[in-house]
Parts: C-alpha cells; structure tokens; sequence
C-alpha cells in the first residue's frame, strides 16, 4: 500500500458524478455478464491527492472490463470512457451508445478485420479525452491494452492510450483489474446471445475489481519518465501532416518518448498483474518473480 493510505478521504459534496442515465446503462452492461462486483482496493483511489483525476486504466479480457470499471467509479467521478470509433456506427451498439448518452464516450480509431478490430493512433482521439479531463472534469477510463480472445490472461503487449492520456493532464494512472471467476468465455460482444441466455438462467458467474495502487508518472524512475510537452510533441510521428515538417532530430526525440509510453503501459500490466490469480497474468507473472523491482511503483 502507498504512503498516501491511511484514512479513507470521501469525495466533497461539490464534486461532480456521473449521469444517472449513463450509470444505468454501465450497471446494465454490468449485468449481463456478471453479479455485482467485490470491489478490493478503494483506498488507493481515496487516498489520492485532492483534486486528482487519474485515468483509470482497466483490463480488457472481457468486453465488459472497461464498463464494469467506469461503473465502480461512476457515482464518484463523472466517467467518460474510451470505446471503438465502430461502435457508434454499428447497427445495435450505435444505438446503446446514445442511449446511454454519445458525450460520455471517445473514440479509439480502428477498422475490423477478419472480426477482430485494428487499432489505429490517432491524436485527435487522445487530444480530445485530455480535453475533456482538464476542461469538463471528466475521469477517462481506458483499456490498458488490446481485447484478449482467445485466452482470459494479460497479453504480452501493453497499450499507451491510458498513458498518453496521463501524461497530458494529472499525470496519475490508477491500474484496475477486473477478475470475472469463469472458466468459460464470458462478456466478449461477438457471443452476448450466450451472456443473455446465462442472465436468463441465472447462471452469470461473481467477479472482483481490483484497484491496484495508482502510479504517479513524475515518480517513475528516469528511464521511464516523460514530460507533458515531450508527449504532445511525439504525437506529431503518429499524424501524417504533422510528421512531413518535423526534423530528423524532432523524429528521433518522438520514438524515444513512444517507446517511454510503451513501458509506462508495461508498468500498468504488472500492477494488474500482481492483483490476480497466477494463470491470469500471462508472461507478467514471470517478470514480477524474476524480479520484482523491475515494476517501480
């Protein structure tokens, strides 16, 4: 536990939540899959610095990990959650999505490709999230890496989303694992007549939400670290336009920041990693008992 815990700090009265409407449509989401979540943890949220607005960084091997995450936070924060560019164009999800209101979702840019989706970096995605935490007081919850299909464990790779996110505005992460306790394929968008036909029977399996202690970037050891200004300009290597005028020197500058955010994102793993059950770590369960320094938070 971080030196911040202590007393549990509530959030003052003033502080704005998320709409009623988008908290029904999180818990309903929720529902589908899964009983209400054990959540462990929370002190590490509310022991945070006042005034802090982490992005909150969840798993992704369901599709529900990221809504059942924004859900835990949603009558404390007002949550704004990353979500594929594709799902508000879909037939069914389109119509969720603004249900549930289009303003408290960003997109991450993709493409489909043999039914699975293919990320794409855009800046504007992560621009406007940064702007919608620093001038709308939003709490961005972001999956810290792709959707696992085939097997429920952390893949390999991390994603820098939440990272980036970070870097532009507070500059806390706060890692979240969602554990839902089946053996089966559960949650995934691609097969939610089986999660309907579960809820139905009332076969949906328990879970637990895991708030790991949260990971404030000027902290990091120097290798990892980057500034706010470094970030933004990188942005530049990943936008077509921008990338045509910067220089050689700019360029290289821009991978090195890239390749900080990516470790950054490898930091986030290993703290969800060390909040779950060994088999579903991935190679991250190796990492942290080879050496258990090499997470620095």
């Amino acid at each position: 536990m971080s030196e911040n815990s202590g007393e549990i700090k509530m959030p003052s009265a003033e502080h704005k939540v998320t709409s009623f409407r988008f908290q029904k449509a999180l818990e309903v989401n929720r529902a589908l899959v899964t009983t209400p979540p054990e959540v462990k943890g929370w002190e590490n949220f509310y022991n945070l610095p006042d005034g802090i607005r982490p992005v909150v960084a969840t798993t992704h091997m369901t599709d529900t990990d990221v809504q059942i995450g924004a859900s835990i936070f949603s009558p404390l924060v007002d949550v704004g959650v990353a979500s594929l560019q594709t799902n508000q164009t879909d037939a069914l999800i389109g119509k969720l999505v603004a249900l549930a209101g289009k303003e408290n979702f960003f997109n991450i840019a993709n493409t489909f490709e043999e039914g699975k989706p293919h990320f794409q970096l855009n800046p504007e995605n992560f621009v406007a999230m940064a702007q919608a935490v620093n001038e709308k007081d939003k709490t961005m919850v972001i999956a810290s890496h792709s959707p696992v299909y085939d097997k429920r464990q952390l893949p390999d790779t991390a994603g820098i989303a939440a990272a980036i996110v970070a870097n532009l505005t507070d500059r806390v992460i706060l890692p979240v694992a969602v554990e839902i306790k089946s053996e089966e394929r559960v949650g995934m968008s691609d097969d939610m007549v089986t999660s309907a036909k579960k809820l139905a029977q009332g076969k949906r399996p328990p879970s637990q939400v895991h708030i790991a202690e949260p990971i404030f970037l000027d902290e990091l050891p120097a290798e990892y670290k980057t500034s706010q200004a470094d970030v933004f300009a990188a942005l530049g290597l990943l936008d077509g336009a921008r990338r045509k005028n910067m220089t050689a020197s700019e360029k290289a500058l821009a991978l090195k920041t890239l390749r900080r955010l990516q470790k950054q994102g490898e930091v986030v793993l290993m703290a969800q990693a060390a909040e779950l059950p060994k088999e579903m770590r991935g190679k991250w369960d190796q990492v942290l008992a080879q050496d258990p320094m090499q997470n620095p938070i």
